[in-house]
């Protein structure tokens, strides 16, 4: 089979990794780019953070991370955006891309190909499969790695 995909597969396993071992001060949530763990801490208590794949593998890759804002009228912490300059990673909520796609980029990925992965509902052990699956069939599709999911669940 003839490949025209180049994945990069250290920074994908550095995020992975990165996810199952809560590097960077992160809990692992694939349901989220990246959320506050308990927004309704006290507003004068740091709260903490968690982030799907995408943002383990943006980090990896140089981004900046936004900080957690207190909303004293919802009375809750919340992160309203993440936008990063497509070049350096530095937060850009006017023309930034969403970090899903300076993730997808970095890993070298098509857009079916990180659907699959950056899926809410994947677990570490979904991942890693995908991951595995993804070295001996780099071009794969999405429904060849939605069936991974479905075998890994």
């Amino acid at each position: 089979m003839t490949t025209n995909t180049t994945i990069n597969f250290d920074l994908l396993d550095a995020g992975i990794e990165d996810a199952a071992t809560g590097a960077h001060g992160y809990e692992h949530d694939q349901s989220n780019w990246v959320a506050v763990v308990s927004p309704h801490e006290e507003p004068d208590h740091p709260c903490g953070t968690a982030m799907c794949l995408a943002g383990f593998v943006a980090i990896r890759a140089g981004a900046e991370v936004p900080k957690p804002i207190y909303d004293y009228f919802m009375g809750a912490w919340d992160i309203p955006y993440w936008d990063v300059n497509p070049e350096t990673g530095q937060l850009d909520s006017r023309h930034g891309v969403h970090v899903a796609t300076f993730a997808r980029k970095r890993l070298g990925i098509s857009d079916d190909q990180a659907d699959a992965l950056f899926a809410g509902s994947n677990t570490l052990r979904v991942l890693r499969a995908m991951r595995d699956y993804l070295r001996d069939n780099p071009d794969a599709t999405y429904a060849e790695l939605n069936d991974i999911r479905i075998r890994n669940h």
